[in-house]
């Protein structure tokens, strides 16, 4: 089938850190050229606004509606089942939750938040996550994320942490579920079967993508380089 939209991962394939990969802003533009691009991400670090803003500072040229997060996918997973949530996430992103509600929380919606993964936050998660139909969102499952400095532990070993503790099976919205995917495609009014992914993750981006019935490339930077190393 005609490939009619490419989804690139941000980072890793497109960024580390602050700094545009060689290449990166010109390889961007001629994809966007023949084809409908959404920059897809995992990070729950940054809210969807402040993601476009970086990008665009850093000379990408990308419009707001091009920048699909898994805080966006969750947001509307959130409120589509009406529930009420108890947040570990970093501050900067709690504008995209603004009109979660939050009173008597039923589910815990946990992503990359370093500041808040100590002892007496991740046992209120648990605490929730023993009541009746209590559900455990996972904003994603990374194993580790690329910065200039190396790698460094991601959310998922915090998410395993509470489904262990809780003996419960978290929903998981971003990237490698087959909804996330589904989601992007749906933003550009296309079936998966009519888009690409490209990126720098084995697990997240090729194989995740592949499985929910895209096409992926892999390329040799962010995770995957330092995988190799």
């Amino acid at each position: 089938r005609k490939t009619k939209a490419v989804f690139v991962d941000i980072s890793g394939t497109l960024l580390v850190g602050n700094a545009a990969l060689p290449g990166a802003i010109d390889a961007l533009a001629r994809l966007k050229q023949n084809y409908t691009v959404r920059l897809v991400t995992n990070t729950s670090k940054e809210s969807q606004r402040a993601i476009y803003e970086r990008l665009t500072t850093l000379g990408f040229a990308v419009e707001p509606s091009e920048v699909f997060t898994s805080l966006a996918a969750t947001r509307a997973l959130l409120l589509r089942d009406q529930r009420r949530c108890f947040f570990i996430i970093p501050p900067a992103t709690e504008e995209d939750f603004a009109d979660v509600p939050r009173d008597s929380p039923d589910t815990v919606v946990l992503g990359l938040a370093p500041d808040s993964f100590d002892y007496a936050t991740l046992d209120t998660g648990f605490q929730i996550l023993r009541q009746p139909d209590a559900r455990l969102i996972a904003i994603n499952t990374s194993r580790f994320y690329a910065t200039p400095s190396g790698v460094h532990i991601a959310a998922g070993a915090f998410v395993r942490a509470l489904e262990y503790a809780a003996n419960v099976s978290a929903h998981v919205v971003g990237k490698p579920s087959a909804e996330f995917f589904r989601a992007a495609a749906a933003s550009c009014h296309l079936d998966v079967e009519s888009c690409v992914m490209i990126g720098d993750d084995t697990g997240d981006d090729f194989e995740g993508a592949m499985r929910a019935g895209l096409r992926a490339m892999l390329v040799a930077t962010g995770r995957f380089d330092a995988a190799r190393r």
